[in-house]
C-alpha cells in the first residue's frame, strides 16, 4: 500500500497538467527513497493513458524495452530484427497522443 509524498504526487500533477505537449519530467534522489514507487502509483492513476515501463539500466535495456513495447502494439512484429522493433516504437510514440513512458533506473542521461 503506497501512503503518503502528496506534495510529489501533487508535484508530478502540476508538471503534467501546465502543457498539452509533450511533457518530460525527471524524478530524481538517492537510490532506495521509493522514486520506483511514486512514479509506480502515479502512473496508476491514469488509465486513459497508454503506459509503459522501461528499465533503463543501459542503452540496451531501452532498445529492449521500445522493442518489447512494438512486440505489444503489434504482436507480429516479433519477426523482425530488433533494431526495426525499436524504430517502430519511436515512430508510434512519435506520432500518438495520450501515453506515458517511465524510463526507471537511468543513471546516465545521455543514454
Amino acid at each position: 500500500m503506497f501512503v503518503g509524498r502528496t506534495a510529489e504526487l501533487d508535484a508530478l500533477n502540476s508538471a503534467f497538467a501546465s502543457s498539452s505537449e509533450v511533457v518530460l519530467h525527471a524524478v530524481h534522489g538517492l537510490g532506495g527513497v521509493g522514486k520506483s514507487a511514486l512514479a509506480q502509483r502515479w502512473a496508476a492513476d491514469r488509465e486513459e493513458l497508454v503506459r509503459w515501463w522501461i528499465n533503463a539500466d543501459s542503452p540496451a535495456e531501452i532498445d529492449a524495452g521500445l522493442a518489447a513495447l512494438a512486440r505489444a502494439l503489434q504482436p507480429g512484429l516479433s519477426q523482425v530484427p530488433t533494431e526495426t522493433q525499436t524504430e517502430r516504437a519511436l515512430a508510434w510514440l512519435a506520432t500518438r497522443g495520450e501515453w506515458l513512458l517511465v524510463l526507471d533506473n537511468v543513471e546516465d542521461p545521455a543514454h
